[in-house]
C-alpha cells in the first residue's frame, strides 16, 4: 500500500511539473509572439533614449500586465522589436511612451470633436481656456477684464474704451505652470460658455502657442507641449504661416494649391468651410449635395451660413469620403484631423502627421 501511494504521489508531481513546464512554455511562446521580429534600422531612434509613460501605457512581459508603479521612471529602452519596446523589466508600446527631454505637460481633452478645454491659472483661479490655432491672438473674457492692466500695445485697434486689449498676467497652464504672459483680447464670451455647456473664459491662441511644440491625438483624446519635437514622426507636410497661423496648401479640385487655414477652435460642426465662390461653384456642378442654412457663433456675433455634404475631400493621401462643409473662409476644422496624429512644430513652422 504504501508503494502504491507513493507511485500515485510521485505520478502527481511528476504531472504539475509538466504542467509548469509548459505553461512556461506557453507564457514564452505568447511573449515572443507579442514582440515581431524586425530589423534594427530604427534602433539608434530608440535605444538609449529616456521615456515616461503615457496615460494609455500598459506594461507587459508576455501576456502578462505589469504594474507601472513596479517600473522605475523615466524607462531607458534597451531594444527595440517592432512597435514593442524593452525598458528593462518590461515591454511597453511606442505609441505609449514620449521623450523626457522633449515632454511638458500632457492634456486629456474631448476625443468628439467638442472644444479642447485647458486649465489656466488665473491669480490663484482655474478657468478654462480653449487650444485654438485659428486666432491669432488669446482672448480673456470680460468678466476677468479687473484681473489684468490695459496693453501698451492695441495692435492696430482703434482705441476704445475699456481698451480691447489686455496684458495676461500671474497667468499659466496646466500643472507644471507654463506662463501665459502675452497680450489677450477683451471679449465677452458668454454666447460661447452658455450653449455650449463648457465653461470657456478663453482662449489660448497662436500667440501663446507659437512658442511649443504640441501633439494632438484626436482618437485618444491627448493634447501633449513639447520643448522640442520627436525625432520619429512618420512624415511631414509643407506649411506655411498666415498671420502667424498655420496653413497647409492644398491641391484643391482643379485649381492647383489652395491655402486652407488649419482651426482647432473650428468644431462641433464640419470638417472643412469652402469660401463662398468655391461653395457655389461646388454646388452647381453637383459637387455639394443636400445644402441647407444655418447659424454659426463666432467670437464677434452670430452669422448665417451654407452648408452641406461634398463627394470627397483630402490632401496628401488623407481622403474624405462624403464629409460635411461650411461656407466661410477656407478652413480644416477640428474634425479633418480624425483618425491622424498630428505634431505643430510652431517653433520651426512645420507640421507632422501620421495615421493613429
Amino acid at each position: 500500500m504504501s508503494l502504491g501511494l507513493h507511485s500515485v504521489t510521485e505520478v502527481g508531481e511528476n504531472a504539475m511539473m509538466c504542467r509548469s513546464r509548459l505553461g512556461w512554455c506557453v507564457g514564452l511562446m505568447t511573449a515572443l509572439w507579442l514582440v515581431p521580429r524586425v530589423g534594427s534600422a530604427e534602433d539608434e531612434v530608440w535605444v538609449g533614449r529616456e521615456f515616461v509613460p503615457r496615460s494609455t501605457c500598459r506594461p507587459k512581459i508576455g501576456i502578462q500586465d505589469i504594474p507601472l508603479n513596479r517600473l522605475p521612471l523615466p524607462f531607458k529602452v534597451q531594444q527595440v522589436r517592432g512597435e514593442w519596446l524593452w525598458v528593462g523589466q518590461a515591454w511597453v508600446k511606442k505609441r505609449d511612451v514620449t521623450p523626457v527631454v522633449e515632454l511638458i505637460e500632457e492634456f486629456s481633452v474631448d476625443r468628439w470633436g467638442n472644444s479642447l478645454m485647458l486649465p489656466v491659472t488665473i491669480r490663484g483661479r482655474r478657468h478654462y481656456f480653449t487650444f485654438d490655432t485659428g486666432s491669432e491672438y488669446c482672448v480673456v473674457d470680460s468678466t476677468l477684464r479687473s484681473a489684468f492692466p490695459a496693453s501698451e500695445d492695441q495692435h492696430g485697434f482703434a482705441a476704445e474704451d475699456p481698451p480691447l486689449f489686455r496684458r495676461l498676467e500671474d497667468t499659466y497652464l496646466g500643472t507644471s505652470r507654463m506662463p501665459v504672459h502675452c497680450d489677450a483680447i477683451c471679449l465677452d464670451l458668454s454666447n460661447f460658455r452658455w450653449p455650449s455647456g463648457y465653461g470657456i473664459h478663453g482662449v489660448l491662441g497662436m500667440n501663446f502657442l507659437n512658442r511649443y511644440v504640441v501633439q494632438f491625438e484626436f482618437d485618444s483624446g491627448k493634447l501633449s507641449f513639447m520643448k522640442a519635437a520627436p525625432h520619429f514622426a512618420q512624415w511631414q507636410l509643407t506649411a506655411r504661416y498666415d498671420a502667424e497661423r498655420p496653413v497647409w496648401e492644398v491641391e484643391f479640385d482643379d485649381r492647383g494649391k489652395v491655402p486652407f487655414l488649419i482651426d482647432t477652435g473650428m468644431v462641433g460642426g464640419p470638417a472643412v468651410q469652402l469660401e463662398s465662390g468655391i461653395f457655389q461653384e461646388l454646388v452647381d456642378r453637383n459637387r455639394i449635395s443636400h445644402v441647407y442654412d444655418g447659424k454659426v457663433q463666432t467670437l464677434f456675433g452670430v452669422v448665417r451660413r451654407r452648408f452641406g455634404t461634398i463627394d470627397h475631400f483630402g490632401i496628401a493621401g488623407w481622403e474624405l469620403k462624403s464629409p460635411q462643409v461650411g461656407e466661410g473662409s477656407n478652413m480644416l476644422g477640428l474634425n479633418f484631423l480624425k483618425g491622424r496624429v498630428i505634431l505643430f512644430d510652431f517653433p520651426n513652422k512645420s507640421i507632422h502627421v501620421r495615421k493613429k
